[in-house]
């Protein structure tokens, strides 16, 4: 059994079954590796400041080799004059592709009952950054008067994880996460054919390209 959202991306532990799907043992670890790194990043985009403040003290604290990677992701700090802080992600691009595949791979079998044919289909991967779900949320509520995140969660298409922590919504095949409302990762499922394998091929490169130095430009 696989977490697909992992309790690392969470402050909570998950309630039973929340986010889980069947995988190979193989499939498991792989995710598991990138999944503590991914919580940290989601956690550290937080609306939350006392959220923030705690799981970046605790991931550049640790002793046990994975400190490194967040010490140095602080160091790349740029208050900008916004007022926002940005920082560099410390995750290199094809490991961010992987992991974006292995959450199309989970949803899919949640939905279909049945594993992701990559013979039949190819994915749409796409990596979205706070700058981009900040500035849509300012859109939505001066447009709605409400708050997207939440609206978004009475979708009857949405699953809501850890209080909404975690949002997951999806039609058909087009799965959108969001994590801590501002990192989010954008699926679409296409059946395999020269056009779609293209786009595919396109949108992976321009993750590859721009996310350099673990940074999405």
């Amino acid at each position: 059994m696989e977490h697909m959202i992992p309790n690392a991306a969470l402050s909570r532990k998950r309630g039973k079954g929340e986010g889980d799907f069947l995988a190979c043992r193989k499939c498991n670890s792989h995710k598991s590796n990138m999944d503590y790194v991914i919580g940290v990043i989601s956690k550290s985009q937080s609306a939350n400041s006392n959220l923030v403040v705690d799981s970046l003290t605790r991931a550049s604290t640790q002793t046990d080799g994975r400190e490194k990677r967040f010490l140095d992701m602080m160091r790349t700090a740029v208050c900008k004059p916004d007022g926002n802080i940005h920082l560099e992600i410390p995750i290199h691009a094809d490991d961010l592709i992987s992991y974006m595949r292995y959450l199309g791979m989970g949803q899919y079998f949640k939905i279909h009952k049945r594993p992701f044919n990559p013979e039949r289909y190819v994915m749409h991967l796409e990596f979205i950054n706070k700058q981009v779900t900040q500035t849509f949320q300012a859109s939505y509520q001066d447009t709605h008067y409400s708050n997207p995140f939440l609206d978004i969660q009475e979708n009857p298409h949405a699953e809501v994880i850890g209080d909404g922590e975690v949002i997951i919504w999806y039609k058909k095949d087009a799965y959108l996460f969001l994590f801590h409302h501002y990192v989010g990762f954008l699926i679409d499922i296409k059946k395999r054919c020269r056009r779609h394998t293209a786009r595919a091929e396109q949108k992976e490169a321009y993750i590859r390209k721009h996310f350099r130095y673990g940074k999405l430009n």
